[in-house]
């Protein structure tokens, strides 16, 4: 029970990390008169990938955890008595993946990285992919097919992102408190 509240309660903090600067006041401040050359001004190509293996992280770790092992353990079966909430948050994760690979999609398409450059296109399917089956779910659609082959798509964008230096792996993070 306390795992399960501090995962709650980690998803929370970062739902409201994600939400928080379209809740922030608009700022505005005076151009400078001459431009000065100072490093905050150059592009931080460095921290691209870095940005980029954040999200999609946070997307694989969402799909993997609230969608993929739930599917895997029965839990979007017809027997089980959890199935209709497993899948509302099985559509609450896919629904947020879609979100954090849109983030790395931009970040990739933004970026100077050749890298991530090679790999905008298949971020872009693998989204349209993720979203295809969150509005099934949210339409109360669910089919075991779509799961699976969602699954395949994110474990071939997981090994062509590891292919081209950008490794995506699952990692268990101890979390102090958590026992």
């Amino acid at each position: 029970m306390r795992h399960k509240l501090v995962t709650l309660g980690l998803l929370a903090v970062l739902l409201l990390a994600v939400a928080s600067p379209s809740f922030a006041g608009h700022t505005s401040a005076a151009a400078p008169a001459a431009p000065v050359a100072t490093s905050a001004q150059t592009h931080a190509a460095f921290l691209d990938q870095t940005r980029f293996l954040l999200h999609a992280g946070a997307a694989f770790y969402a799909f993997h955890r609230f969608v993929w092992a739930r599917y895997k353990s029965g839990g979007f079966s017809a027997s089980n008595p959890h199935r209709t909430s497993n899948i509302v948050k099985a559509a609450f994760a896919l629904w947020f993946t879609y979100h954090e690979l849109k983030v790395a999609y931009n970040i990739a398409n933004k970026s100077h990285s050749k890298t991530l450059h090679l790999l905008v296109a298949p971020l872009n399917k693998l989204g349209g992919a993720v979203n295809t089956v969150y509005t099934k779910l949210k339409g109360g659609q669910y089919s075991d097919t779509d799961i699976q082959s969602l699954s395949d798509n994110v474990s071939s964008f997981g090994k062509l992102s590891g292919s081209n230096g950008v490794a995506i792996k699952d990692r268990t993070v101890p979390v102090p408190g958590a026992g």
